[in-house]
């Protein structure tokens, strides 16, 4: 049976092991096209959506549930539930770039 402990991440949530298999498959593929000297034209969005397509997620949220701020918010969303907030790298104490994942 599997775990009850839910992860959120940018785009949606879930089992952690099932998360875990999405940020390492779009790490990987983000890995590659480093190597092969490629980026992606939306970046690790491109990876996400690939491994969405093949790998269908249980339930599809509407565009309330993660918003971005540096869009305007249309008149058909009454509610923003999760919002993208706008990046101040002066304000995160974290060196992205030396993120690894576990083999």
């Amino acid at each position: 049976m599997k775990e009850t402990t839910t992860t959120l991440m940018l785009s949606g949530g879930g089992y952690l092991e099932d998360v875990y298999k999405l940020v390492r498959y779009c790490y990987k593929q983000s890995e590659e096209d480093a190597k092969n000297k490629i980026e992606a034209i939306w970046q690790e969005e491109s990876h996400l959506n690939k491994y969405l397509l093949y790998n269908k997620p249980a339930k599809v949220l509407s565009p309330e549930y993660l918003w971005s701020d540096y869009d305007g918010i249309p008149e058909d969303i009454q509610v923003v539930r999760i919002s993208q907030l706008i990046y101040a790298e002066e304000m995160v104490d974290i060196d992205v770039k030396s993120l690894t994942f576990k083999e």
